[in-house]
């Protein structure tokens, strides 16, 4: 949550993200006062009220911070940084996909989080939320010429650690609103992983560590993506067959004695639900029962455009015997409302 006296600098995308953030780097470089530049993606919500006080609390707990975010990890060796151990998780993925939900991580409770989750000092932070202290604002730029987007948060925090100073997890929380597809450019994904490591290999420790040697490494890596494959291609068939167990299941139960007996009555049922749509829809009012019963059997009403009747006879077999029926009810009815006045 920004302060009333915050600077905000809102600006469209320039190129790549790393020459986005650049650009807002050089114009925050120039504020008087700077406290600290929150970087943070179009799909990012801060939801803490406390948010800017918990953020200076942070900074001035150690003069060595330099980044801090919500998501961080120890024991990063690659771009991929959650196969590390993460330490702090304090976020929400809000997605859109299956009619919308929400993820949360295991930090986002404050009262109930995992034991697991422990402020302190890591090794990188999701670059969805990043806090820069006003030296790093000034020192480093994030790397172009890593790619376009991934890897952008690995490489800086490395930057950062090498220039001597600390990336923090803290526990303040943020919604990060995306897409349940995490990655949706591969090639960029594994290129910017390629580019990072061989960077920082040999530079930072861990950093594209790993037993054996490369050529081992590299045969394993080999495999493992044809595993995947092969493993995202027998779900693939799995989801076909149980799609084909559904529809053949569906077709069972259309094709059923119970469905054909039953089918009068559904298209009774049908009838009377569309009369009573049309009915409202023209007068305001709610027909009666049996009025709608008898609209229904009655053939087409010009004043309700293509009439119930008109389609019933246009229809299968199973729904032009409607009317037949829907007659024969309403007559039954008819006599029963009669037989009560004459008991009365």
């Amino acid at each position: 949550m920004a302060e009333p006296d915050s600077v905000v600098l809102e600006r469209d995308a320039v190129g790549s993200i790393f020459d986005s953030y650049n650009a807002i780097l050089d114009e925050a470089a120039a504020l008087p006062n700077l406290e600290c530049l929150v970087l943070l993606h179009q799909d990012t919500e801060i939801v803490d009220e406390d948010f800017c006080s918990r953020l200076r609390a942070v900074i001035a707990s150690d003069p060595k911070i330099g980044v801090v975010g919500c998501v961080g990890a120890l024991d990063v060796r690659s771009i991929a940084w959650w196969e590390g151990s993460v330490r702090m998780a304090a976020f929400r993925h809000s997605y859109p996909e299956h009619g919308g939900g929400a993820l949360d991580g295991f930090s986002w409770d404050r009262a109930t989080g995992s034991p697991y989750s422990r402020e302190g000092d890591v090794d990188t932070v999701d670059g969805f939320l990043l806090c820069l202290t006003p030296a790093i604002v000034r020192q480093i730029r994030f790397d172009s010429s890593i790619g376009t987007f991934h890897g952008y948060d690995f490489d800086f925090c490395l930057q950062v650690r090498e220039r001597g100073f600390k990336v923090r997890a803290a526990a303040f929380r943020a919604i990060h609103h995306h897409s349940l597809n995490l990655v949706s450019d591969l090639d960029g994904w594994v290129e910017a992983n390629v580019a990072v490591v061989k960077k920082w290999y040999g530079r930072m420790p861990r950093v594209g560590a790993g037993p054996g040697r490369w050529r081992e490494r590299a045969r394993r890596a080999e495999a493992e993506r044809d595993i995947a494959h092969a493993t995202g291609y027998a779900y693939e068939m799995d989801a076909a067959a149980r799609r084909c167990d559904l529809e053949r299941a569906v077709r069972n139960a259309r094709t059923s004695i119970g469905w054909r007996i039953t089918a009068p009555v559904r298209a009774v049922g049908n009838c009377w639900r569309r009369v009573k749509q049309a009915a409202t829809a023209l007068t305001g009012t709610t027909a009666s029962g049996d009025e709608k019963l008898l609209e229904a059997s009655a053939g087409p009403n010009p004043s309700l455009g293509p009439g119930l009747g008109e389609h019933n006879v246009a229809g299968d077999g199973e729904v032009a015997e409607t009317a037949v029926v829907s007659r024969e009810l309403v007559a039954s009815r008819q006599e029963g409302k009669a037989h009560q006045r004459d008991m009365s």
